[in-house]
């Protein structure tokens, strides 16, 4: 791809994230309009009928109004169905009345039975008392908090919206940003982000090392004749796994030292799987299966290949870092942050 058709498509690409944010800013302001009428909505003053320019907005205000208004009717009936039933509720509470005295006249303190029994009849007696009442009867309450719980739930609703699409908006802002710079300015912020994150590649690398060791070990043990050779090979490869496991941490925080650990770890497989396995431990890898023999070699191969790539891009990196310390792009006190 030529350097002309790369900048076209920067520019395509410039123009398409610009469309965007101001596709999601318009979205915003109509989400702010809709926000700002519900801020006037209440139970007595419900209307939301009103005459705005957008579709959208319009739309959207008329189907919040008949979720409410669905809210509005049910506490109505509910609050008639109450004042219908609200002189039976009245004869209930009397004849509740009427057993409540008898009980605390006959109830004395060490009768438990007739104390719980008395404890039942009052709750009672309180219940049918807001059945009863005007104001606090509990089904007209609840049928109230519902429809504000309704109205809650439509403003929470339109501010997420809102938030999700300015969160939207930085991102895409980010982007754009990275888009407008030049081939140059990307590289040198790329190379001042990567100072301040972890060696994660590295880390992951030398731990599936780990991994490979374990497998090895395992399949060595099996195939080695009962010496001395087996205590010591044990021995070793713990101490082995756990300077893996060390250079694994250390590496992502970018140490030197053990980034020639890990280098070294690497020259040793080498001399592992063409000296010390066969000629001084005297196994014969001929006598394994296939497929033994193959994971034993292949788990070696794999921490060859990877310790010496994990060492040298860590070197490489480090190498990079003190090239900016000395520069004084960077500080130490940056770089601990």
């Amino acid at each position: 791809m030529s350097e002309n058709q790369r900048k076209s498509l920067r520019i395509k690409k410039q123009d398409q994230l610009k469309k965007k944010i101001e596709k999601r800013e318009k979205k915003i302001e109509l989400l702010k309009e809709i926000d700002k009428n519900l801020e006037n909505v209440s139970f007595e003053k419900l209307s939301l009928g009103n005459k705005s320019n957008s579709l959208y907005v319009q739309n959207s205000l008329n189907q919040i109004e008949r979720k409410l208004q669905k809210c509005k009717k049910k506490y109505y009936a509910t609050e008639k169905k109450a004042k219908d039933s609200r002189p039976k509720a009245v004869k209930k509470l009397k004849k509740i009345e009427e057993k409540l005295l008898k009980l605390e006249k006959s109830t004395t303190k060490e009768d438990v039975k007739q104390q719980k029994k008395l404890e039942k009849m009052r709750k009672k007696h309180s219940l049918w008392e807001k059945i009863a009442s005007e104001h606090e009867n509990p089904k007209v309450l609840k049928a109230y908090a519902d429809f504000q719980v309704e109205q809650e739930k439509q403003v929470y609703r339109v501010k997420v919206q809102v938030a999700h699409l300015r969160h939207r908006n930085k991102v895409t802002k980010d982007r754009l940003w990275w888009q407008l710079l030049s081939k140059e300015e990307r590289k040198e912020r790329r190379s001042d982000l990567s100072f301040y994150t972890p060696d994660v590649q590295g880390y992951w690398f030398t731990l599936l090392s780990v991994v490979a060791e374990i497998v090895y070990l395992v399949l060595l043990l099996g195939i080695m004749v009962r010496t001395f050779w087996v205590g010591i090979t044990i021995l070793v490869n713990i101490a082995f796994l756990l300077f893996l496991f060390t250079i694994a941490i250390k590496v992502k925080n970018y140490k030197k030292a053990f980034s020639f650990c890990s280098i070294v770890f690497g020259v040793y497989c080498i001399v592992r799987i063409t000296w010390v396995i066969q000629g001084l431990m005297g196994v014969d890898l001929s006598e394994a299966t296939m497929v033994k023999s193959g994971f034993i070699y292949g788990c070696n191969i794999y921490m060859i290949l990877a310790s010496v790539y994990v060492g040298l891009r860590s070197l490489y990196k480090i190498k990079r870092q003190e090239i900016y310390l000395k520069e004084e792009k960077i500080s130490k006190i940056q770089l601990s942050k």
